[in-house]
């Protein structure tokens, strides 16, 4: 092993491991770090669905905070991912380790380019009154999965959870 891919995979250990929340500067370095050289398109809150525009081949972290800046500070409510495939061109993925839709602003935007939206439709990850402070991490990997490995990558990931198509 070289010591640049030691490096990646003792990064990565540790951001499988903090505990409690996730700040977006956190997850952002590791994208920025991680990901596929240009398809990491930054930072969105749950109503700029339409910054996504027409691309295509790039990804988007998204908190559904949709309090201006506060995304963009260290706040925010629950970080899910979206990104705009290259092949097919008319999908764009959604994730959400909680199984919800993808908010309005996304399906606008989706319909707006005439494109579909493939999402989880389960819970990935538990959630309770402690709360399940992975959603960010989940995210960051969902991302990383569809830059990566494209639909079926995603599909993949999906795995044995319920998918729906929006659209």
């Amino acid at each position: 092993m070289r010591c640049d891919e030691a490096d990646e995979a003792d990064a990565a250990a540790r951001l499988a491991l903090l505990p409690g929340p996730t700040s977006d500067s956190q997850l952002e370095n590791w994208l920025r770090r991680f990901m596929p050289e240009r398809t990491y398109a930054g930072l969105l809150s749950g109503d700029q669905g339409a910054l996504m525009g027409s691309q295509r081949g790039v990804g988007y972290l998204v908190n559904l905070d949709s309090t201006p800046g506060k995304a963009s500070y260290g706040g925010g409510t629950h970080w899910c991912s979206a990104f705009a495939f290259r092949s097919p061109p008319a999908v764009i993925g959604w994730y959400d380790s909680l199984g919800n839709p993808p908010p309005q602003s996304f399906t606008n935007q989706a319909r707006k380019t005439n494109r579909c939206i493939l999402s989880n439709n389960a819970r990935d990850q538990r959630y309770d009154s402690q709360g399940d402070a992975q959603c960010g991490q989940r995210a960051v990997f969902a991302l990383k999965t569809m830059a990566e490995k494209g639909i079926a990558g995603f599909e993949e990931l999906l795995g044995g959870l319920p998918a729906r198509v929006r659209g």
